[in-house]
């Protein structure tokens, strides 16, 4: 079944605690569904190669009669393709969701396949329409540009699927080839606000082969790790919580700054000279459990069967910014030293503001959607907030509203690269959440040592770490 839809999911939020109010990557994707499709999803269990041929039969009925049976590449393509919808449906109802929706892009890619796409997966809508036109799955179709279609199994594909007993998360795996070095832009539709991001093909250079070499290293270091969650197996949010090795693969995300504009005009290509890898970096991938976790859930994780320290660096985007101007920052929390900001309140407000200042490529007109009620009344203006922040940092005055704040993600994201390779040299696992991380209590002391090591590496000077 097919129907029109004009949900809107908030499939392009940016994490904006880090990147600011007006600034969104694929590295900061959360979803309001629960499942995104996944090109690179597989499963071993052999009961969903019955699904596999379900729906390959499925699309075959459905299908114009064809002249030709598909051969070489084109048939391997295929089976790839219904493999991954298989996994996909299937991991949908294993994982409890409800509905099991899967957010499905029904737009064609243009141009050529490039360098994120598996082979054979421009094919992906006219399977999905295939199935829905069988009766395998009911297809919403959003209208909105920018926002995924959904699919879900039909009632008799669902109870396929669960007369698996012994199918888990932990039966499905990734196939390799995916890209862990993503190059993005986002546009911002300036009348509805929309968010749309795209991912930008690039030539390799010597920088994007050792990064890439780096998140390999690291990632093989987490799919052997013994990492375990032992509490709720929801999140906050509900959302079920994941710990199998699939769900430990990482990209390294660059961000090409976001583009406003009006209305659905067609983007110009991004220029060369714009395809650089100086700008964010942050390490992330939807769906990883220990990234989603509150404070409160990340005491369950266990590391090496054992509880976790978690390593937080103190003011790091503050001191960045400071360094990057030839100031060396001072000790203590930074955003305290700010007229006015008394209460850890304020200092959640405060933070956010300055970040988007950061982030920002003119000067703070308004306040950042969600700070005004937490600063303090003297500072609920984006005027007497600004003006505070730059009496508090005057060196920093030429640094506000130039997107500096993409260079400080980079940077962030080098002192943390150098640090769980450090790490893991040591045998040391570490799971990396945004600008700090968890590791075994045991280690947290040797675990400090090396990460101060790293930031020395990168930026010539200790940053303090709080241990919590």
């Amino acid at each position: 079944m097919v129907v029109e839809s004009d949900f809107a999911s908030d499939e392009v939020e940016a994490d904006r605690g880090a990147q600011g109010e007006d600034e969104a990557g694929i590295g900061g994707i959360r979803s309001a569904r629960d499942l995104y499709f996944d090109p690179f999803l597989t499963c071993h269990h052999p009961g969903v190669a019955t699904i596999e041929a379900h729906l390959a039969r499925a699309i075959e009925l459905a299908a114009p009669p064809r002249k030709r049976a598909r051969r070489g590449v084109d048939a391997a393509n295929h089976v790839a393709l219904v493999a991954a919808l298989a996994a996909n449906l299937a991991l949908s109802v294993v994982m409890g969701h409800s509905p099991p929706l899967v957010a499905v892009p029904l737009r064609k890619p243009e141009g050529k396949r490039s360098r994120y796409e598996p082979s054979g997966f421009r094919q992906l809508a006219a399977g999905v329409l295939l199935l829905a036109e069988a009766g395998v799955v009911d297809l919403v179709k959003s209208k909105k540009r920018g926002k995924a279609s959904t699919i879900e199994p039909v009632p008799d594909l669902v109870a396929k699927i669960l007369a698996f007993d012994d199918l888990s998360p932990a039966s499905f795996g990734r196939v390799e080839g995916e890209e862990t070095i993503i190059l993005a832009r986002t546009t911002v539709d300036l009348f509805t606000q929309d968010r749309e991001s795209e991912l930008i093909d690039y030539a390799d250079t010597p920088e994007t082969r050792r990064f890439r070499a780096e998140m390999r290293r690291i990632n093989d270091h987490l799919a052997h790790a013994d990492v375990a969650y032992v509490g709720p197996p929801r999140d906050e949010n509900g959302r079920l919580l994941d710990p199998s090795p699939r769900m430990r693969f990482l990209h390294r995300t660059f961000n090409i700054p976001a583009r406003r504009q009006k209305g659905k005009a067609q983007l110009p290509p991004v220029p060369d000279a714009e395809k650089r890898f100086d700008r964010g970096g942050r390490l992330y991938h939807r769906g990883i459990f220990w990234q989603q976790l509150g404070r409160d859930l990340r005491q369950h994780v266990r590391i090496d069967g054992e509880e976790t320290a978690y390593l937080d660096f103190a003011s790091m985007y503050l001191r960045l910014a400071l360094l990057s101007v030839g100031v060396e920052p001072a000790a203590g929390d930074l955003y305290r030293t700010i007229a006015g900001i008394e209460t850890e309140e304020h200092r959640d407000g405060i933070k956010k503001v300055l970040n988007a200042m950061l982030f920002r490529k003119d000067a703070l007109e308004r306040l950042p959607r969600g700070t005004k009620p937490l600063l303090p009344e003297s500072l609920r203006s984006a005027r007497a907030v600004s003006e505070a922040i730059k009496s508090a940092f005057p060196a920093l005055a030429s640094v506000f509203g130039t997107r500096k704040g993409f260079e400080l993600t980079f940077i962030e994201s080098q002192i943390l690269v150098a640090a769980l390779l450090r790490l893991n040299e040591k045998g040391i696992t570490a799971l990396p959440i945004h600008d700090g991380m968890m590791v075994p209590k045991s280690r947290a002391d040797e675990a400090k040592r090396l990460i101060d090591a790293a930031s020395v590496e990168v930026v010539g000077f200790v940053l303090p770490l709080t241990v919590k």
